[in-house]
């Protein structure tokens, strides 16, 4: 079960340059109950608070329309978030408590080469940090860095029909893995939309 309250301030620097900050508070409780199917559980078997994770997610984002066929956006997000087990406090450096700590970074322009065509471009970057050494248990959290760069062309055939053509490469490391998990990728792709 998660709960959230969030707080959304927009600020119109000028009237071709916004600003929006955002808050987010969220609480989440994680319940078990055990497979009915094992010796001593039954349907009514209670249900056991296994997790609580409390995050904090701070975003700042900028639009700037630099001119009419022209569009410019970044973005940064920073994530703060803990989980806790009651197992943390039974078992002291067994089953540790953990962080889930991380930030991202996204750049965005788009222009209007003509009424029915435009171009997109994006560049997208994540950062976390969170693998504690751990002598007597599973360490969670991770190591990663992730980048994305996409282009697209958008093109109205017509008032219903449109068509895109894009291209995007991928590129991730994972230092908690050995690097076992690092991967690049390209990635092209089309689409064709109808609208009734």
């Amino acid at each position: 079960k998660t709960n959230d309250a969030n707080i959304r301030v927009t600020w119109r620097a000028r009237p071709n340059l916004s600003l929006v900050t955002r808050y987010d508070y969220q609480q989440t409780d994680i319940e078990n109950v055990a497979f009915p199917g094992l010796p001593g559980s039954t349907a009514t078997t209670p249900r056991i608070q296994s997790g609580e994770s409390t995050r904090h997610i701070f975003s700042e984002n900028v639009t700037w329309n630099a001119r009419e066929d022209l569009y410019l956006q970044g973005g940064l997000h920073w994530i703060t978030s803990t989980t806790e087990t009651p197992a943390s406090g039974a078992l002291p450096g067994v089953v540790p408590d953990w962080d889930n700590d991380y930030w991202s970074l996204s750049l965005n322009a788009g222009y209007a080469l003509n009424k029915r065509t435009d171009i997109h471009a994006g560049y997208y970057y994540y950062h976390a940090d969170n693998y504690p050494s751990a002598v007597n248990s599973t360490p969670y959290g991770t190591i990663a860095n992730e980048h994305a760069l996409t282009l697209t062309l958008n093109q109205r055939i017509s008032r219903s029909m449109a068509w895109n053509a894009g291209y995007g490469y991928f590129r991730g490391t994972d230092d908690a893995a050995g690097g076992y998990n690092d991967y690049s990728a390209h990635v092209l792709s089309a689409g064709f939309r109808y609208s009734f």
